[in-house]
């Protein structure tokens, strides 16, 4: 039998029960789409905490505290800022000092160094310099 066969009540009562079989269908799919992300989020959650505690971010006392921040998107990422703008121990002593080979002027031994700058008359070609510009005195 066809829908078109059926009386009206009937074909309206079909029609619903196809309505509701495809709603539930596309809400079975997001539960099962939101159960995948919070079976990923309860393994991430502690892995990004241990990180966090490892590399001096925050303090053993936090890591509920973040935890439970990180569940929520917002609070997550109001503390993804936070944690950008830290800097951990390590990292506060390091700045400004030399990494690796440090150049300086007295790194050498140069005999010049720390010398008085001679006069450009004092030189040969200071003299020269000031005879072709000026002229022979």
């Amino acid at each position: 039998m066809s829908q078109s066969q059926l009386n009206p009540v009937a074909q309206k009562t079909l029609a619903s029960v196809l309505v509701s079989n495809e709603i539930s269908k596309r809400a079975q799919a997001v539960l099962r789409e939101k159960s995948a992300r919070d079976a990923k989020l309860s393994t991430l959650i502690p892995e990004v905490v241990a990180a966090l505690e490892k590399n001096e971010r925050i303090y053993g006392h936090q890591k509920e505290a973040v935890a439970k921040a990180l569940q929520d998107p917002t609070a997550g990422l109001e503390l993804l800022r936070d944690v950008a703008c830290h800097r951990n121990a390590g990292e506060v002593e390091a700045i400004g000092s030399g990494v690796g080979n440090v150049k300086s002027a007295s790194a050498k031994s140069n005999p010049y160094t720390g010398q008085k700058v001679a006069d450009f008359d004092e030189t040969d070609a200071g003299r020269a310099f000031r005879d072709r510009i000026l002229g022979s005195s």
